[in-house]
């Protein structure tokens, strides 16, 4: 993997809401040199144009427009040299500031600009030109570029993708951090992309012990929404502990102990089969329950007294919509007139659509 250290240039596009770009990227040294200009793409949430990165990745070759650097992680950087900071004062990005102001700044302060900003901003305010609303507009602008750009800089250093990191950002905002470094499988709960697995890599990186409750939940809770990717709502409790248990590594004892305080937050239902327990995902116990209950309302509803004739009404809409329906297909037709919920079943090709198309 390439590093790169530089600015960049231009915003060629940008999708404000994944953070897709593309843009020109002029990498530079702390010397005042011109730098070699260069496409980058990849995630870049929140850029801006003068905006000093340090970036990594790799060099690919686009069928269309050539060499491109194809960005897999990034960081911000203070303004390297004169250029650098003169094209951050430019971009448009801070309200008030003129060229010629910008070039005052830079002859005043050269390449100790963010140190000055950082430690001593009033300093700034000796500057022919520079007020304290403008001086604001820029500690405001510096700060809120960097805020989110440092947080998901963070969330990379512990494995996580520009696009991932930017969707973490976007659900948790403020709280990114606390979340992650303290219950990073809240994660598999909450963004489309990441899963057990991956939360419990970040877990490792930041010290979670294997025996953490908060895992050992997670992993159930996990291994119990598995089975509604299977086509089920529910599972049994052996099936839980010996799955959980091949992706934890953990006793028997520990999970047993874990899934009754998953039940007691109500993160997990507990219900019984044939007097032997089993296991909902709350969501899925939830969904099923409100299912029957509205079966059962709308079983109690009345059925219209009906005096019409049932198979003329068939043969004429047959004839109308050019379909040939079989007698099962005329049997479910007279069940939905005659009660109030009726269920039309089948395989592909058994007339499904055409017996639906008659009840219309």
């Amino acid at each position: 993997m390439t590093e790169l250290s530089g600015v960049i240039e231009k915003i060629i596009f940008h999708n404000e809401k994944n953070g897709y770009t593309v843009a020109i990227f002029e990498t530079s040294d702390d010397s005042d040199q011109i730098g070699i200009q260069t496409t980058v793409t990849g995630i870049l949430p929140h850029i801006k144009k003068g905006m000093p990165l340090k970036i990594k990745g790799n060099w690919t070759e686009h069928k269309t427009y050539g060499e491109q650097f194809n960005i897999e992680s990034f960081k911000t950087i203070k303004p390297t040299n004169k250029k650098n900071l003169e094209t951050f004062l430019l971009s448009g990005s801070v309200p008030g500031i003129s060229k010629n102001l910008a070039k005052r700044i830079i002859n005043t302060c050269g390449n100790n600009f963010m140190d000055i900003i950082e430690t001593n901003p009033n300093e700034l305010l000796k500057i022919k030109g520079l007020g304290k609303k403008t001086l604001q507009n820029l500690i405001n602008c510096l700060r809120d570029q960097s805020e989110n750009i440092e947080i998901i800089a963070q969330l990379q250093e512990l494995g996580l993708s520009a696009r991932l990191s930017q969707k973490i950002l976007e659900h948790y905002k403020n709280e990114t951090l606390n979340i992650v470094m303290n219950d990073p499988f809240d994660l598999a709960l909450n963004i489309n992309g990441i899963g057990f697995t991956k939360a419990d890599e970040i877990a490792q990186r930041i010290g979670i012990e294997t025996l953490n409750d908060k895992r050992i939940i997670a992993g159930i809770i996990y291994t119990i929404m598995d089975c509604y990717r299977s086509g089920h709502t529910y599972m049994e409790e052996d099936e839980i502990i010996e799955k959980s248990q091949s992706i934890l590594d953990v006793p028997e004892d520990e999970i047993k102990v874990a899934l009754g305080e998953a039940i007691f937050s109500g993160r997990i239902i507990q219900s019984y089969k044939n007097d032997k327990p089993i296991y909902y995902p709350t969501e899925l116990y939830n969904a099923e329950s409100d299912a029957a209950l509205n079966l059962v309302n709308l079983s109690k509803d009345k059925v219209n007294d009906n005096t019409i004739d049932l198979n003329d009404l068939i043969r004429k809409t047959e004839e109308k919509l050019n379909i040939k329906l079989d007698s099962t297909q005329k049997e479910a037709i007279t069940s939905v007139t005659q009660n109030p919920i009726t269920i039309i079943t089948g395989g592909p090709g058994t007339g499904k659509s055409a017996t639906c198309s008659i009840v219309k």
